[in-house]
């Protein structure tokens, strides 16, 4: 046996296991397993042992919580250089609006009212997937209107789109990476925006999403075949008995060039828009792109 989907009875995750056609449960089986899937919050952490000591755990517990806990959340990919919106705003001290005394029982005071959430402004929503650290997919849906938020209920379906189709859905492909990995995730569906001014906020990060609609289908397939290729390249790993490879530490510096008086310098006056030294882009506020960086690739 090779996979195990380890979850607490929750109807996604037996959506799930259907589909991966892997044997599944509440508890570890008693043969050797060389991946185990955890999903959702109220399966434990497996207790390893016997011919289960060293098999490779996804989505443990503790990140599992955490990733839903939206201020520790927020805190943590802030940490991380990652700007949030939505609910996750909250945890680096978004705004509220301002709560309404009318309809307050006599004596109850306005800080026991119930909390409304600030709506940002944003223009795209994207869903991203990602397992073991990579993207699987981008869906994009265009505010309508333009400017609207999600959580005003103004807004049209998801589309599948390239991952690199466009600045936005790229760079929410990498923003969705960049959360799962700063919340100790190794899979989960990152919902991201794009605002008006250019930004790129995380909104949500699900580390065990549901599967619904025709967006859920297409993620249980992606998700199958995430799963299959990762459990055939620990099936090869183990046939070689080399568990020693290389290890290759990828990272991508930037940097701007300056004059001697310490003024900027567009690195897309000397160099081409890529390659493996090239200039990166910066979308200022009203979308206009500019290429100040340059990048080592």
């Amino acid at each position: 046996m090779t996979v195990y989907l380890l979850h607490g009875g929750e109807a996604a995750a037996l959506n799930l296991a259907s589909r991966l056609g892997v044997p599944h449960g509440r508890r570890l089986p008693e043969e050797n397993v060389r991946l185990i899937i955890r999903f959702g919050t109220f399966a434990a952490d497996p207790v390893l042992a016997g011919a289960n000591t060293d098999p490779l755990v996804m989505n443990r517990a503790v990140p599992v919580l955490r990733a839903q806990k939206s201020r520790l959340a927020a805190q943590l990919l802030t940490i991380s250089g990652l700007k949030c919106g939505g609910r996750l705003a909250l945890g680096q001290g978004g705004k509220k609006k301002e709560r309404k005394t009318k309809g307050l029982e006599p004596g109850e005071s306005l800080a026991g009212a119930k909390q409304e959430w600030k709506p940002e402004k944003w223009a795209y929503e994207y869903a991203v997937p990602v397992f073991n650290l990579e993207t699987l997919a981008v869906w994009e849906r265009k505010m309508k209107p333009s400017g609207a938020s999600v959580e005003e209920g103004r807004e049209i379906g998801y589309r599948e789109v390239p991952v690199d189709g466009t600045f936005h859905a790229g760079r929410a492909a990498k923003e969705a990476v960049r959360a799962i990995y700063a919340l100790g995730l190794d899979y989960g569906l990152v919902r991201l925006a794009a605002t008006a001014s250019g930004e790129t906020l995380v909104i949500a990060v699900e580390p065990a999403p549901e599967y619904g609609g025709r967006m859920g289908e297409r993620l249980l397939d992606l998700w199958t075949e995430a799963v299959r290729k990762l459990a055939i390249e620990l099936e090869l790993e183990q046939e070689s008995g080399d568990l020693s490879q290389d290890v290759l530490l990828g990272a991508d510096p930037e940097f701007v060039l300056m004059t001697q008086e310490g003024k900027v310098v567009p690195a897309s006056r000397y160099m081409e828009r890529v390659g493996n030294v090239g200039s990166d882009a910066v979308i200022l506020r009203g979308h206009k792109v500019i290429l100040p960086l340059c990048e080592l690739r």
